[in-house]
């Protein structure tokens, strides 16, 4: 691993270095990581894909072209998922009561996400502004998340006729991760 590759594993270090780390490389392994997988900054890539919202189906798509991105900028990309709550389908009833509490929820389970799993990076995709992490008071970096480097790829709204932001958007924003913060690692 070449010394600015070793600056971009802040976090993932303590979780792929040293032989005390062996168990946690096991579980790393499990999933089919390879060494030189391990070798590179773990990215998160974290969007709020479901199917119970319209806002939010496609955005599987566009978490595959990040993933894409993050390989390409030399990193090794981690997708999960968190909630979304359609204000559409949850208004009028009961539901309703969950969409505020769901902004926190979001925000919060990404950082967890991170935290546990020691990413390097991150980049979030979603859609609404119920389910956009960054518009979270919570999401704001604090102190121990503050050199997290993070982007933001907007899915946009699906139900325009001809605007399919996958894979033009978010291979643009790849593009611009790689060249601003480049991933190098041997070979």
């Amino acid at each position: 691993m070449s010394p600015k590759s070793a600056d971009l594993k802040l976090k993932s270090k303590n979780v792929t270095e040293g032989t005390e780390r062996s168990p946690n490389r096991a579980m790393l392994r499990a999933m089919g990581l390879t060494s030189e997988d391990l070798a590179r900054p773990l990215v998160g890539v974290a969007s709020t894909w479901n199917e119970a919202t319209p806002c939010n189906i496609h955005l599987d798509r566009l978490a595959e072209k990040a993933k894409q991105g993050v390989k390409a900028a030399g990193g090794t990309p981690r997708e999960f998922v968190s909630i979304a709550v359609s204000d559409g389908i949850a208004m009028g009833h009961e539901g309703m009561k969950a969409s505020l509490i769901s902004r926190e929820i979001i925000a919060d389970s990404i950082e967890l996400m991170m935290r546990a799993h020691a990413y390097d990076a991150c980049v979030t995709i979603a859609t609404t502004r119920v389910s956009n992490p960054v518009r979270s008071p919570s999401f704001h970096p604090s102190p121990s998340s503050a050199f997290w480097r993070t982007a933001f790829a907007t899915g946009g709204p699906p139900w325009i006729k001809g605007f399919y932001p996958y894979p033009r958007n978010t291979v643009r924003l790849s593009r611009l991760l790689a060249q601003r913060y480049p991933m190098q690692t041997n070979g």
